[in-house]
């Protein structure tokens, strides 16, 4: 991950301060350059993340019933072969959305699984649940040499 630090107007900075945590989702979903109607769904996927919800809540969204019925049309069109090539184009991007959205989910799934089970304490991973413990073991993730390339990548500002 690449830490970009940037200026921007004031007023554009207390518009993009409540969701600084989706802002790299809602840059690479704007980013793509959609042709079809895709675009809809990931204006639909954007207008979401710019409600600021919960890492929960973004672990439960799902596209609406007609982006969903929509995906579902343009997979049966493909598994008959019968895809053209402005359809194939938009389950291209459809494809790119989904993506983007399983990584972010992804993400935050690990997140909250580590928020639920350790806790960083300078460099070391404290376990607070007795799944914690086994993992911190078995991965030995305290080990001396675990703990001092740690301490380097906090000192860096690229870990936690």
């Amino acid at each position: 991950m690449v830490q970009l630090t940037m200026q921007v107007p004031e007023d554009l900075a207390k518009r993009i301060q409540p969701i600084r945590s989706w802002l790299p989702t809602i840059l690479e979903l704007s980013l793509v350059g959609f042709r079809t109607l895709a675009t809809e769904t990931a204006t639909e996927t954007i207008q979401f993340l710019l409600t600021n919800p919960s890492a929960q809540e973004v672990l439960n969204y799902h596209a609406s019933e007609r982006a969903q019925q929509r995906l579902q049309r343009l997979l049966a069109l493909n598994e008959a072969g019968l895809l053209g090539e402005a359809e194939q184009l938009e389950l291209d991007e459809l494809q790119r959305i989904e993506h983007t959205l399983i990584m972010l989910k992804a993400q935050l799934a690990k997140q909250l699984y580590w928020e639920n089970h350790f806790e960083l304490k300078g460099a070391i991973i404290q376990p607070i649940t007795p799944e914690g413990r086994v993992t911190v073991k078995i991965l030995h993730l305290n080990d001396e040499d675990r703990v001092v390339e740690r301490l380097r990548l906090i000192e860096a500002g690229l870990y936690g």
